[in-house]
């Protein structure tokens, strides 16, 4: 549509173009009848109340992480990012650097800014505009909610803290401790091990589960390890201590290792995540890589699928029993795995052992 804005003294009448989709219309008109004016005046007045938020400090630059990475195939243009907190306020970035096209993925978690103030969001929305002869790409992050320390179960919170004081103990380095997440954690360079309150069904959690990541990393988007720590009690005061020196051993060896998968092999991450997952359930040695991993009393192995259809993404996942008397009973089962959580085909591979073991 196109308003005509009202005549000032001494100037002329300017036509300005207003392209806005069939529903804004709608709730421009359903905003207008409210307040008793016109579509025109409804706009102007939003207009004038975005300007007097933005005015006052201008539009703030930050630098900006979106990962998981995605392949760069276009040009690099200017980038601004739209963050909607979690609370409902708004706030625009200029971003410290050019982005390249195409745009970011919708779901993508998005850093913005460094330190205590870095804010965490999803990328929502993106589209590339034109400002004064300039294209822009302009990026809508949906805020997430700051992990607060009510999130922590008690028993976890208190038990971190005493672990903590015993890997300072057994270390100089310089481990950044997070005890306010869901999962607490002890980080140093490209290292991080998190802690997790564990208890089998029915049962009360007294146990605390460690697991292992690393690499070139921010915040939540790490790749999980080979290593794996055992499991704690909490009242265990001998196992706490050899967690530690455990903890400490892993970050400081493992701090600027380059062992870690390749961020731009996600197939090699979704492999990773999915061998986390079983050791949590099923134990193993810690120090085992490869393709095919020793769980309990089977052997479980991935690999691509070469039939038709393995071009579209899809992965075998094998289960062998190799010891006992149901030894060389075996299953299999195959997954797009661009489009299945880790936990969907860790899950069904610890069932089908369970079942493999079955008289």
């Amino acid at each position: 549509m196109q308003r005509q804005q009202p005549r000032r003294e001494g100037a002329k009448p300017q036509l300005v173009p207003i392209s806005m989709y069939p529903d804004t219309l709608a709730l421009l008109d359903e905003l207008g009848r409210a307040a008793g004016e016109s579509r025109a005046r409804v706009v102007r007045r939003l207009v004038e109340l975005e300007i007097a938020r933005i005015r006052p400090g201008g539009i703030e630059r930050a630098p900006v992480w979106i990962m998981p990475s995605y392949r760069a195939i276009g040009p690099r243009m200017r980038a601004r990012i739209v963050y909607r907190a979690w609370d409902g306020l708004e706030r625009v970035f200029e971003v410290d650097a050019e982005r390249i096209l195409p745009e970011p993925p919708i779901g993508r978690y998005v850093l913005i800014g460094e330190g205590a103030e870095q804010l965490r969001g999803q990328v929502a929305d993106s589209q590339v505009t034109a400002n004064d002869g300039e294209s822009i790409l302009t990026i809508t992050v949906r805020g997430l909610a700051p992990p607060s320390a009510d999130q922590v179960h008690s028993l976890l919170l208190e038990y971190v803290h005493r672990l903590d004081h015993d890997i300072r103990r057994h270390s100089n380095a310089p481990i950044s401790f997070d005890p306010y997440r869901t999962t607490p954690s002890w980080k140093l360079g490209g290292a991080e091990i998190r802690a997790l309150l564990v208890a089998p069904p029915g049962e009360p959690a007294r146990k605390v589960r460690f697991f292992s990541f690393a690499g070139p990393s921010l915040q939540d988007h790490l790749h999980p390890t080979s290593h794996y720590l055992p499991l704690v009690d909490v009242d265990d005061g001998d196992a706490r201590e050899r967690a530690a020196k455990s903890i400490a051993a892993f970050l400081e060896k493992n701090s600027a290792s380059t062992s870690h998968p390749d961020p731009s092999d996600p197939y090699r991450q979704f492999v990773e995540a999915i061998y986390v997952l079983i050791h949590a359930e099923l134990g193993g040695d810690p120090s085992q890589g490869g393709g095919v991993r020793r769980f309990g009393n089977a052997d479980f192995g991935y690999a691509m699928d070469y039939k038709p259809r393995g071009d579209e993404g899809l992965m075998q996942f094998v289960v062998t029993i190799t010891s006992g008397i149901h030894r060389g009973r075996r299953w299999a089962s195959r997954y797009p795995w661009r489009t299945t959580a880790a936990t969907t085909v860790a899950y069904d591979a610890i069932r089908a052992y369970q079942r493999l073991l079955e008289d």
